[in-house]
């Protein structure tokens, strides 16, 4: 009955997203797809399970066109991403049409565990090894046209 939290990514689907690539892309999709099918299955078994299935950003801004899918960029856009949620914790977000920012899941996630001031304790100073140069430059990325 303890509580624990597990974040899964399919870190490839991004890869090749970057690279165009959709025959790869969607062999990634298709394992990570697999992957949430068991977690579906976990959470149906385990109620008070709070399943939270998003993504960080859109990759290549991906359209559907008659074809199949195309590419619209090699770089991460500023399309909105969906959030799917099953199980405990998570009703309100269940049939919602509000759009989230990404820090609220952290922070709902944080909630789960009895955090409740969770991001709002002031900036977070990321704790780098002394021969990483954190990168101060703001980067723009390619909106989906």
């Amino acid at each position: 009955n303890e509580k624990f939290f597990i974040m899964i990514e399919e870190a490839y689907i991004d890869k090749e997203s970057h690279n165009n690539d959709s025959k790869d892309t969607m062999t990634c999709v298709q394992r990570y797809n697999d992957c949430i099918a068991y977690c579906i299955a976990f959470t149906m078994l385990h109620p008070t399970t709070a399943l939270i299935i998003t993504a960080d950003h859109e990759c290549g801004g991906i359209l559907e066109s008659e074809d199949g899918y195309i590419y619209t960029s090699n770089n991460h856009t500023n399309t909105n991403v969906p959030l799917f949620a099953l199980g405990g914790g998570v009703k309100e977000w269940i049939n919602s049409t509000y759009e989230l920012e990404n820090i609220d899941v952290a922070k709902h996630i944080a909630s789960i565990f009895g955090v409740k001031d969770f991001g709002l304790q002031g900036p977070i100073v990321p704790i780098l090894p002394p021969e990483t140069t954190p990168v101060t430059t703001p980067v723009t990325t390619a909106a989906a046209a």
